[in-house]
């Protein structure tokens, strides 16, 4: 008789602990997980619209900013990238997408803070990697001339790690 260890795997997900014996076991708590998710992105683009600093806080149950929080912008945008990495919904990768390039540029050269690498890695990092997975095709469009000029400057030093 072969014996096979039996593997116990123990998750935190979508607010419930599981302990199931296999991965297949945890797909329901899983597929509840980015179903909430998903409710979540929504709920933040409905409250949020303006390109305003992120949504950090909550007051009387509706997200909220404070001056401070757009270095969480790439997180908010980068959730919606990574929403369309887990679920292949197109809906999310369009969101994700559109914020980067409507928010995100002047994150890109901002130096002093680690939390901007972040973002520009939640963001732009993860389009790029879906990218060069073959997952979705490179936009067609030039980079505008302040961003190249960014870009292309020997004086920038992109930093991910702060």
């Amino acid at each position: 008789m072969v014996h096979r260890p039996v593997v116990t795997i123990c998750v935190l997900l979508a607010g419930a602990t599981a302990c199931q014996d296999s991965p297949t076991d945890l797909l329901p708590q899983i597929e509840r997980f980015w179903l909430r998710s998903a409710e979540c992105i929504h709920a933040v683009e409905r409250g949020c619209l303006d390109g305003g600093a992120s949504p950090v806080f909550t007051k009387h149950g509706r997200y909220t900013s404070q001056g401070w929080t757009e270095w969480t912008q790439g997180f908010q945008f980068g959730s919606a990238i990574l929403q369309f990495d887990a679920t292949g919904e197109t809906e999310f990768l369009e969101i994700g997408r559109e914020r980067t390039v409507d928010v995100m540029a002047p994150h890109v050269s901002h130096i002093g803070v680690h939390d901007h690498g972040f973002n520009n890695v939640s963001t732009y990092g993860n389009l790029l990697r879906l990218m060069s997975e073959g997952r979705i095709a490179a936009p067609a469009v030039r980079l505008s001339s302040a961003l190249n000029k960014v870009l292309s400057s020997p004086h920038v030093m992109v930093n991910a790690m702060g």
